[in-house]
């Protein structure tokens, strides 16, 4: 699966408090979101925005898994 940050990354510089399993089941979803959003763009991005695209991702990963958490009520 690829995606722009692995769950190290999450972990360790997002400092996000999902657990594995958590980050990967949201990860791909999250993913294929910025590349719909930029219309694959984020592909082509410079080295330089790497760290921005993981860290957005990151973010997208933990409002998708609030989402899945509410509506699993």
């Amino acid at each position: 699966m690829q995606t722009f940050a692995d769950y190290v990354f999450y972990r360790d510089e997002y400092h996000g408090q999902l657990t594995e399993d958590e980050f990967t089941a949201c990860a791909a979803r999250a993913y294929a979101e910025i590349l719909s959003q930029t219309n694959g763009q984020a592909l082509r991005a410079p080295d330089s925005m790497q760290d921005n695209l993981a860290l957005c991702e990151c973010e997208l990963v933990d409002a998708l898994q609030r989402s899945e958490e509410r509506f699993s009520r």
